[in-house]
């Protein structure tokens, strides 16, 4: 494809899961996987560019079941009612997010970084649990 000035893109791969975790790329110069949310392809970013701690921040990981999309992210009206029904967004590859965010740890303990959940609240219980409030 054409190249555009300023723009750098980079190889995501997408690899549907079923019952397993996703792998966990080391090395985004060679490829990030798709781990379902945005924040996985995150973390690898974090943990190529060799940070030994990684705090995430607002990550709450609760979604609502009803039809409604308004409590389920942080901009009123991400999706409208019509895309909300149309592609059951509604707690949208939770599953499949929390493979990802276990393969997230998983590499963590076994390549020397760790992830903190910081979130104040919140259903995400994979990673270690740490106070915002006094990390600064």
């Amino acid at each position: 494809k054409e190249r555009e000035k300023g723009v750098l893109r980079y190889h995501r791969t997408f690899e549907p899961l079923i019952e397993d975790r996703p792998e966990f790329s080391l090395d985004i110069s060679r490829k990030v996987v798709f781990g379902y949310t945005i924040t996985y392809g995150c973390i690898q970013l974090a943990a190529y560019l060799g940070l030994k701690e990684i705090y995430l921040l607002g990550v709450d990981f609760n979604y609502n079941s009803s039809n409604s999309n308004s409590q389920n992210h942080f901009v009123k009206n991400y999706l409208s009612k019509t895309e909300v029904k149309s592609k059951n967004m509604n707690g949208f590859f939770q599953k499949e997010s929390l493979l990802a965010y276990e393969a997230a740890e998983e590499a963590s303990r076994q390549n020397g970084f760790r992830i903190y959940n910081a979130t104040r609240g919140g259903k995400l219980e994979v990673f270690e649990r740490v106070n915002f409030d006094k990390l600064f």
